[in-house]
């Protein structure tokens, strides 16, 4: 948060080189390599045996998001289907799996599991688009009016609730239905921007400086 990114290395790289026992404090050092770009270090603790011998589902699924990262998609899916055989069966373990098998080839198992994640919780925008982006849909095959059920239950504002809009606008633009397209992208777009803190000021002084 200070923009001490060399400091910030350093300290990362340190913990990397005597890495936590404890899987949980492990994950956190991935996270602040990855997040300094340091991909080498990062690779070698995803590697730890305190690592690759958990059972802890939410470490798993964890792991298997900073694998996607690295676009590992083949490791990132093994880790999730562990974690899926120790018991996770939420439906944001679903969409992982579901995210997991699209980006392994495999459409039509992703499919069935992003359905059954938005099936279990209508408001989880990120399924909702996960799914409308999967294909094209057409006037007999679609999902443009079924968002309506997840935004009684989403928060206003969320980002699920743009998530939901932006899925329907892709939806009904595959229809042809381009005016209440427009009015999803449109609702959807103020949502996001309404969550932007913009310091335009800030930002001045920031490119003056450098």
């Amino acid at each position: 948060k200070e923009d001490r990114i060399r400091d910030a290395a350093r300290e990362a790289l340190e913990a990397a080189a005597d890495p936590p026992t404890d899987p949980a404090l492990l994950l956190e050092t991935i996270d602040a390599l990855l997040q300094v770009g340091e991909v080498v270090a990062a690779r070698r603790c995803m590697a730890d045996p305190a690592l690759a011998q958990t059972r802890d589902s939410d470490h798993l699924l964890r792991l298997a998001r900073y694998r996607q990262r690295l676009d590992e998609n083949a490791e990132a899916l093994r880790l999730v289907e562990r974690a899926i055989a120790e018991g996770a069966d939420d439906p944001r373990s679903r969409f992982d799996h579901g995210v997991q098998l699209y980006f392994n080839g495999r459409l039509d198992e992703a499919e069935t599991r992003l359905q059954a994640s938005l099936s279990a919780e209508p408001a989880l925008g990120r399924s909702a688009l996960a799914v409308a982006r999967l294909r094209r849909r057409s006037a007999q095959d679609n999902q443009c009016d079924r968002g309506s059920a997840g935004w009684v239950k989403a928060t206003a504002g969320t980002l699920d609730h743009a998530a939901l809009l932006f899925a329907q606008y892709k939806e009904l633009e595959d229809v042809g239905r381009y005016d209440e397209a427009w009015q999803s992208l449109a609702q959807g777009n103020a949502v996001m921007r309404a969550r932007r803190t913009w310091d335009a000021e800030g930002h001045s002084r920031y490119v003056d400086k450098l």
